[in-house]
């Protein structure tokens, strides 16, 4: 594409860098934004090999060890290279930088304000919209911080129209701070030689893939309930279950009318498997159920549609602009109506099911990774063309000084120094005010004697770059070099750092009326009055 080679040349001429969080790659099993994150990683190293690298909070991770993770569609090993070995060459260092630094973040972002450029990907608000399905826990992950990371973001990429009108109408980001880059699909080329080497689809006994990981927003219960009423599906069909367990798992137990099923094979769970595995069960399946009450994109929808196999799925959220024309739609909250989508299906002739999939194929080809990297690439490119050039610097001021510091200042002596001695990531950064790592004795700011309580007239202001790493309170800010007043688009930037972004001049939005949550008011109500 012509914007990714414009894309390579301006960042090659500006010398500047680009730095990906690898959070979400250090799960263990990779599935829904673990796999965004690795795509889009590859993307970039792809297109700009020599100027893309690692991070992980205020730590630098080998591009060696990212890549080695990307190889095997895992983090595990990642995760080790990392905390207990050669992953980790050392901390972020920003300021020796000859060009734009940039920052991307996949997912949620663990430190903010480092980067001249900061990206970040919004999959959805399901712990704001649908709290219900989350533990306290994962709403205070995700929630706790989101308006401060919407603030410091450049720009805002959201994986469906869905998610961007969500996150102006519930958080009240302007849409010129927002860019749709939906999600892709692609599978290895050898994933299909090898399954028309291994299945023969006419020997296959017929069976309903339901793909998602189990816990309460996916619904599983639903289809435990449907198969419960109505046995006679799992007569002509089987049902196999696709997914990890997740969190509050315990709401979905299976019927006890369904242990004779389960014994029987007629109700299978595979727990987390690979992608060629996941692959290999969509392309021979009859058809994917995806009966989840609220998405941001929906991955599991186009990656059947993807094989040829068509999904019935539930009519909200994102689901119905990824499926399409080609998806069959249900109710999810409707035991009778996920039953009669069901009948729908098995009652279509044979040339009336290929043309389904003919659609459906034809649906998921419109979301391919190349094009969503064209989305990144171009914002980032139009941003970084409006920076300083002679700087580095965005063209709106920005004191050095006044950039944050690490969240975890981990000077290293040598270069054998001890690795991180962390077993597992972290909640949380320390605030930044936390006591720093001691320096060494050459290093360029040295420690300041015993402190001392500033007043309103210090004997002498020094200069930004001679400010200790961990700033203490002060009764007054230092005599500084007088900086030509900022812009008002500026100043009403620094606001919104001060204070979560809230809603300004947004048309009120409920949960029967908005744009993404066509069901919400519905599923919160019958959940209510269950």
């Amino acid at each position: 594409m012509q914007i990714l080679a414009e894309f390579a040349e301006l960042v090659e001429a500006r010398q500047a860098s680009v730095h990906i969080d690898i959070t979400p790659l250090l799960d263990t099993h990779w599935t829904g934004i673990p796999i965004v994150a690795a795509q889009l990683a590859r993307q970039f190293l792809e297109t700009i090999p020599d100027n893309t690298e690692f991070f992980f909070e205020d730590q630098r991770v080998s591009t060696q060890a990212v890549a080695d993770a990307l190889a095997r569609n895992s983090g595990i090993y990642l995760h080790r290279d990392l905390f207990t070995g050669w992953g980790n060459p050392g901390a972020l260092d920003l300021f020796r930088r000859p060009g734009p630094t940039i920052g991307f973040f996949p997912s949620l972002k663990r430190v903010r304000r480092y980067f001249d450029l900061e990206f970040s990907v919004v999959h959805d608000l399901s712990t704001l919209i649908t709290p219900q399905f989350h533990t306290p826990e994962n709403i205070r992950h995700h929630m706790d911080t989101l308006a401060e990371d919407l603030a410091s973001d450049t720009a805002t990429f959201c994986v469906s129209q869905a998610t961007l009108d969500d996150l102006r109408a519930y958080m009240g980001v302007p849409a010129e701070r927002l860019s749709l880059m939906y999600n892709g699909v692609s599978w290895p080329e050898e994933y299909s030689a090898r399954f028309e080497s291994e299945v023969d689809p006419a020997r296959v006994e017929p069976y309903y893939v339901v793909l998602g990981t189990r816990e309460p927003r996916k619904n599983a219960q639903k289809i435990f309930d449907t198969l419960a009423m109505f046995p006679e599906l799992l007569d002509e069909s089987r049902f196999i279950f696709v997914g990890k367990i997740g969190w509050m798992a315990e709401q979905m137990s299976m019927p006890e009318s369904l242990r004779r099923a389960a014994i029987l094979g007629r109700i299978h769970f595979t727990g987390y498997v690979s992608e060629y595995e996941k692959y290999k069960l969509l392309r021979a399946a009859r058809a994917s159920i995806y009966p989840s009450l609220f998405e941001g994109f929906g991955l599991p929808v186009v990656e059947s549609m993807s094989v040829g196999t068509p999904c019935l799925c539930s009519f909200s959220s994102s689901m119905p602009e990824v499926g399409g024309e080609a998806g069959l739609y249900f109710d999810p909250l409707s035991v009778l109506d996920i039953y009669d989508a069901l009948k729908r299906f098995a009652a279509l002739e044979p040339e009336e099911r290929r043309g389904v999939s003919e659609r459906s194929k034809a649906v998921a080809s419109r979301f391919d990774w190349r094009s969503s990297f064209a989305v990144v690439a171009g914002r980032i490119a139009a941003a970084l063309a409006a920076t300083d050039p002679r700087s580095g610097s965005e063209a709106r001021p920005r004191p050095a000084a006044r950039r944050k510091p690490p969240a975890r200042v981990r000077e290293r002596a040598e270069p054998e120094a001890t690795p991180l001695p962390v077993a597992s990531l972290p909640p949380e950064r320390p605030a930044s005010g936390a006591p720093a790592a001691e320096t060494t004795a050459e290093a360029p700011i040295a420690e300041p004697p015993a402190p001392e309580p500033q007043t309103t007239e210090p004997q002498a202001a020094e200069p930004p770059i001679a400010e200790p790493p961990a700033a203490e309170p002060r009764t007054a800010e230092p005599e500084t070099p007088e900086l030509p007043p900022a812009p008002a688009a500026v100043q009403a930037e620094a606001e919104t750092t001060q204070r979560p972004v809230a809603p300004e001049a947004t048309p009120e939005r409920s949960a029967e009326t908005g744009p993404t949550a066509r069901l919400t008011g519905r599923i919160a109500e019958r959940i209510a009055a269950q």
